[in-house]
């Protein structure tokens, strides 16, 4: 199983996608407007991008996100595909905020 996309669930320990049953996670752990990122500068931690627990790119590059999430939820259901493995993908993307692209 496989999630892409906005994770709002908590991010402490026994809270993550992983610990709700996805074996694979690649998002953002919160809302654009609880931390800054690429395209709107605060005094708040950058808004990283998660792979699984691990931070795979801060500040998150907001207008990528939607490319980001299809190539890895495409390469996850090919992945699959190739061992004949039955998948569970979700995918949530984030709403377009202040004019970005989704």
């Amino acid at each position: 199983t496989a999630m892409a996309g906005k994770w709002h669930l908590g991010q402490a320990a026994g809270h993550t996608p992983r610990d709700h049953g996805f074996d694979r996670f690649l998002g953002i752990p919160f809302s654009t407007d609880m931390g800054s990122s690429a395209w709107q500068l605060s005094d708040a931690l950058p808004l990283p991008l998660l792979a699984n627990e691990s931070i795979a790119e801060q500040p998150a590059d907001i207008g990528a996100l939607t490319a980001t999430y299809l190539s890895f939820s495409r390469e996850f259901v090919f992945s699959a595909a190739r061992r004949a493995q039955p998948w569970l993908g979700h995918v949530s993307p984030r709403p377009a905020a202040r004019g970005a692209p989704l």
